[in-house]
């Protein structure tokens, strides 16, 4: 995770929004964002960025959708198919 990933849940926590985080790791990974929800609620839900319909899944109930996810290039695990799915 990096340090904006935190800082965007921490804000839209803290003005009492529910935030659902997906993750690809261990959960244990994105724990520490539990407490970042002090008026809101923090939710995790497990996906695959390949997998369609984990990220539906994870975006089903959402008003708005924050893409924190990619790169530039193509990675071992992810290839520009995957990436750009949804664009």
């Amino acid at each position: 995770m990096t340090i904006f990933v935190d800082f965007m849940v921490y804000s839209l926590g803290k003005i009492g929004t529910q935030v659902i985080c997906p993750y690809r790791g261990p959960e244990y990974d994105v724990a520490h964002l539990k407490v970042c929800g002090d008026n809101g609620q923090i939710l995790f839900t497990p996906y695959h960025l390949c997998d369609e319909n984990s990220l539906r899944k994870a975006m089903a109930y959402s008003n708005v959708v924050i893409n924190l996810v990619g790169r530039d290039w193509e990675t071992r695990y992810a290839s520009d198919d995957c990436t750009l799915l949804f664009q």
